[in-house]
């Protein structure tokens, strides 16, 4: 699968003082083994004044079994004059079967990560996570059917990894019965760096 996008220069603006820009995109994609693929991916924005702003990412899915899922992807960008951390970088493992299951995530977007062409929902952060299931089908009883319990993370820092910004752990047992009916308990313990104090309501910060 090959995609190429390359835009007509947008027209100079002086209204909104906004200079002639293009956007070539070229995004190339190729199915490999059953279910996986790989691709990749490059971008850039040319203005009058500022220059070429240059992205460029490789991916990879690989579905190696219906209960194993590898992904990942590397990406990098060139501004001119950008000081700080230009790339960016995501790996996760899922592996879940009926009795268990395990997934691990973690992404790195720099402080100086900045595509230009597209968006970035977060920037300058480092996220870390993790989940374990373990559930197990009854034999002997005859009114429970099944018992699980969920446990989770997710650790949220700067991209340099200096300063704690988000931090969850969650935990959850659930029960099925055969008639149906289910019954849980869920515990979570949040945590949020808070850059800056604020009043909730007068001479309360």
């Amino acid at each position: 699968e090959m995609k190429v996008a390359l835009g007509e220069p947008l027209g100079e603006k002086a209204a909104a003082n906004a200079a002639s820009t293009n956007f070539p995109v070229l995004r190339l994609k190729r199915d490999i083994l059953r279910r996986s693929s790989t691709g990749v991916i490059t971008t850039n924005r040319a203005s009058a004044g500022v220059g070429s702003q240059v992205a460029a990412g490789v991916d990879a899915s690989l579905r190696l079994s219906d209960a194993l899922t590898m992904a990942g992807y590397y990406a990098r960008v060139s501004n001119p004059g950008a000081t700080g951390n230009q790339s960016s970088y995501a790996g996760s493992f899922d592996y879940g079967v009926d009795r268990y299951g395990v997934n691990l995530e973690h992404v790195l977007v720099g402080d100086a990560f900045d595509p230009a062409v597209g968006f970035v929902r977060r920037g300058d952060f480092r996220l870390t996570s993790g989940q374990v299931r373990i559930s197990r089908r009854t034999v002997d009883s005859r009114r429970i059917r099944r018992l699980s319990w969920q446990g989770g993370v997710e650790h949220i820092t700067d991209a340099a990894a200096t300063r704690l910004e988000n931090r969850s752990l969650t935990s959850n047992v659930d029960i099925e019965f055969h008639n149906g009916d289910t019954s849980g308990m869920d515990y979570s313990h949040e945590d949020e760096f808070l850059p800056s104090d604020f009043r909730i309501a007068p001479g309360v910060v």
